[in-house]
């Protein structure tokens, strides 16, 4: 069978259109392969990425907890140093009424000190008045005995009713 030549010429212009056609498909293939690598490479990127969001979600969350629990522990804190406050300034007014006892404690030790040094003087004197009737006594003590031994009769008479009447009051 032999063809025309017409045919021939539709049959090459066909076979170009074929051929271009291969050829863009060919190339749109390239070309599609070419977005599915790049697509294939951002999902991997997008993959990396959502998996680094994940860890720092992941850390966000942790570091939101640490953050509540340190709010917490500052909130402590803040009480603590009102206690604190409230128990300086106790501590401050007790300690300015301990000063004033100290210092009354001081006036009366001084006042003490001063009674105890009257005592004192008291005492040395009562010492000596002390032994100067003690003295007295003994001299006495003696005479009486010196009175005993040397009385006689008439004198005691005498003197018997005279000592009587000097002890009653």
């Amino acid at each position: 069978m032999q063809l025309t030549r017409q045919q021939a010429n539709n049959a090459s212009v066909r076979i170009q259109n074929l051929d271009q056609s291969i050829v863009a498909v060919t190339k749109e293939r390239y070309l599609a392969v070419q977005r599915t690598q790049r697509l294939e490479q951002e999902l991997k990127t997008a993959q990396t990425q959502v998996a680094r969001s994940t860890t720092l979600e992941k850390a966000l969350e942790s570091r939101g907890a640490e953050l509540k629990q340190l709010q917490h522990h500052n909130q402590e804190l803040k009480e603590l140093e009102a206690l604190a406050w409230q128990d300086n300034k106790q501590l401050s007014h007790q300690n300015k009424e301990l000063e004033e006892l100290k210092a009354l404690a001081w006036q009366d030790n001084e006042q003490l000190n001063h009674k105890v040094q009257s005592l004192n003087e008291v005492n040395e004197q009562l010492a000596k008045e002390r032994k100067t009737l003690q003295a007295e006594l003994e001299d006495s003590n003696e005479q009486l005995e010196w009175f005993r031994g040397n009385w006689s009769s008439p004198v005691k008479a005498v003197a018997v009713p005279q000592l009587k009447q000097m002890d009653q009051p």
